[in-house]
């Protein structure tokens, strides 16, 4: 998920680049606009390709020999350490509520932020499950009970604020 967000920022980059400098074939004014504009993104998107195709080719040289491996060995990994533990599973629950608070739609943000962290903890605890193993990350499976929590605070609150 984090290669697909970087390589999603980088192309359009790149493409916006070539636009902006104009790197682009012309064509004469008595071409119709529809095929002058097909005409004009070929060579920024051939550049955006060429670039990737290199970037493929290249990393397959190395130790990684995907972008993917590179990724998850960079960003990836280290996040799931992380983010994979009670921290993680407190900032988790925790922090939309707070965010809701201050009027910011809370779960939607932290899951933006935190779904390519979580998605794959989910995904490694339910094959431990599946294959009757303890799961590697045992703070994500009281997730239920932080919401629980969370509404046993909410009625606190209510009670001291009434009294």
């Amino acid at each position: 998920m984090f290669l697909a967000m970087i390589v999603g920022i980088l192309a359009c980059r790149l493409y916006i680049w070539c636009l902006d400098r104009n790197i682009k074939i012309k064509m004469p004014a008595s071409v119709p606009e529809n095929v002058a504009n097909m005409f004009e993104t070929m060579i920024p998107a051939g550049l955006v390709f060429l670039v990737f195709t290199v970037l493929r080719v290249a990393l397959s040289h190395t130790d990684f020999s995907t972008a993917q491996k590179l990724i998850y060995s960079i960003l990836q990994e280290p996040l799931t350490h992380v983010g994979g533990g009670l921290g993680g599973a407190f900032i988790y629950a925790v922090l939309p509520c707070v965010l809701w608070g201050l009027g910011i739609h809370g779960a939607m943000v932290v899951y933006v932020a935190m779904s390519p962290i979580v998605k794959p903890i989910w995904a490694e605890n339910m094959m431990a499950f599946a294959n009757g193993e303890a799961a590697p990350y045992p703070a994500w499976n009281y997730m239920p009970y932080t919401q629980i929590v969370m509404i046993a605070l909410v009625l606190l609150m209510i009670l001291v604020v009434v009294s």
